[in-house]
Parts: C-alpha cells; structure tokens; sequence
C-alpha cells in the first residue's frame, strides 16, 4: 500500500488523472455518476489517502477491524468500477493474515466442536 501511494504522489494523479479519462467509459456499469469529473477527483484523492493509512490501519490492532473493512470496500469498487480480474480478489483474501485468531477463529472453531462432538458415555451397570 505504501508504494501505491508514492506512486500516486505525482501531478497526473492529483489531477484527477487517468480517472477523469477512464470512469466516464465506464458508465454503462454505474450510470451518469462515473461521468461526473468530480468523482474522478474524490476517487483519486480516496485512493491517495486509503493507500497512505491502509497499512498502518492493518498492522495496529485497535484500527484491524475498520482496515478489514475499508479494505473489502476497495477492493471490491475497484472490482465493480475497472473490472480488473482476480486482483482484488486476491487482494480481499490475503486479509486473513491480519485476522485475530483467538478473537474471531476461536469462538467459531469452539462453537462447532462443542456441537459436533461425541455424546456423553452412560456407563450402565448389569
């Protein structure tokens, strides 16, 4: 995320650049609102800022969750909007390293093994 946004720091991208070209040929997927050259601005300087917090989102336990999601929002506009194949799939499943096992994986693995387990034994005397 961080070479993404050193690759944004430069006049093209703050000029709304390639954005102001690409999102009104891709209309047809959203409507009128990708022709609006404002949203090429928002998007760009989204994107600017997204990718400069991105990590530092992930990497800090307090701020994991809002990551995740913020991530899974991206990935998945970009998916909508570009349509760029596999990468933001590949992307949104490489979350699951930043994912807290013991708070999220454990309850789900403790839920199923307690409902899946091997009923009580009875011994009965004869």
């Amino acid at each position: 995320y961080f070479d993404a946004y050193f690759a944004k720091i430069n006049n093209d991208w703050l000029r709304g650049e390639p954005l102001r070209h690409w999102l009104p040929k891709r209309k047809e997927r959203l409507g009128w609102i990708l022709a609006q050259e404002s949203l090429a601005y928002l998007i760009s300087y989204g994107g600017l800022v997204y990718d400069a917090i991105a990590a530092p989102l992930l990497i800090i336990p307090q701020t994991r969750t809002v990551g995740l999601i913020l991530n899974c929002v991206f990935h998945l506009s970009n998916f909508t909007i570009f349509n760029i194949g596999i990468f933001p799939w590949l992307s949104m499943s490489l979350n699951i390293i930043f994912i807290d096992s013991e708070k999220y994986v454990r309850p789900i693995l403790d839920y199923f093994s307690s409902k899946h387990s091997d009923p009580p034994v009875v011994n009965v005397k004869q």
